[in-house]
């Protein structure tokens, strides 16, 4: 009978070491410090604000100091080149009226090679007790560059969303963003 619960036990220790960065329990709201990656400063900003956002709607107080929170939320944004798709691009029409007579340009489509990127956030809610992991989520999309959908902001807003959408439950695969 003991050697049953040993063995159960040795697995349960084995399973916590071999994951560290595994969510360790359930989230309960509280007070929690944002934090943004510093390699790109003005590119996390509208990601953290939309995950302090998507924090204030799961009940969450932000603090805007480091030191006394109960949680602290780690934010990486990635944004890679995958690739290259051909856009559609419409020349407007115009007019000139010169010396000469009158010049119209009518609209032509054209194609244009766009990069596609994909931008991932990924979101760790870290218990200050600990410093052990209670949750992550990450969510992805691809757009086409110079694209409206692909503002930063507009991004930010998409991803993060998804992600609070099904807080508290952890997933354990990247949210795919349309």
């Amino acid at each position: 009978m003991a050697l049953p619960l040993a063995l159960a036990t040795l697995l349960t220790i084995l399973a916590a070491g071999a994951a560290p960065d595994a969510p360790s329990g359930p989230v309960e709201p509280g007070t929690i410090v944002i934090e943004g990656s510093d390699a790109d400063a003005d590119t996390q900003s509208p990601f953290v604000d939309a995950v302090e956002a998507g924090l204030l709607d799961a009940q969450f107080l932000t603090l805007p100091n480091r030191g006394a929170s109960r949680y602290l939320a780690r934010v990486a944004v990635t944004r890679t080149s995958r690739g290259q798709v051909t856009a559609d691009q419409r020349d407007p029409a115009r007019a000139r009226a010169g010396n000469w007579g009158l010049s119209v340009t009518l609209p032509a489509d054209k194609g244009k090679l766009r990069d596609l990127i994909a931008t991932e956030l990924d979101v760790t809610i870290v218990s200050r007790k600990d410093g052990q992991p209670v949750w992550r989520g990450r969510a992805v999309t691809v757009q086409t560059e110079g694209s409206p959908e692909n503002a930063e902001d507009k991004v930010a807003v998409k991803l993060a969303g998804a992600l609070f959408r099904r807080f508290p439950q952890p997933a354990e695969e990247p949210i795919a963003v349309p």
